[in-house]
């Protein structure tokens, strides 16, 4: 997994810490935003491979705002996206529903916060195309 760089922007400190640890222990380059500004920020300048997006930041359903900023840019529309969200159950939204459609949200999946983190590495490397002899 040498030189897979992934971001992930989350509001939650905690978050964006634990993953940023436990993924860099995979091989992983990771980059951490706490917000929209700086996650486009990152995006433009450090080209990541895939995106870890909280759906539930500063404003409802943010996370979705910046799915569609990412699918209008041009040198962003293809970059793989985990949406990743812990507030689902709580407030009950179906997120997966809302990004099934391949023609609007192409290379994008949906993971709940409470699941495996092993379970978030397989879908990463899903989404990259990554053998486990990598």
């Amino acid at each position: 997994m040498k030189n897979i760089k992934l971001l992930i922007i989350d509001d939650d400190l905690d978050i964006l810490m634990s993953l940023k640890v436990i993924l860099e222990d995979k091989g992983f380059i990771v980059d951490t935003a706490s917000n929209k500004n700086e996650g486009l920020r990152l995006c433009l300048s450090q080209k990541p491979d895939l995106i870890i997006l909280d759906i539930m930041m500063e404003e409802d359903l943010e996370g979705y705002g910046i799915l569609k900023e990412f699918r209008n840019n041009d040198s962003l529309r293809n970059v793989p996206i985990i949406m990743y969200s812990g507030m689902a159950e709580q407030i009950g939204v179906n997120f997966r529903s809302a990004i099934e459609d391949e023609k609007m949200f192409p290379n994008v999946s949906f993971m709940d916060k409470r699941e495996d983190v092993q379970d978030l590495i397989l879908e990463i490397k899903r989404l990259l195309n990554i053998q486990d002899d990598e």
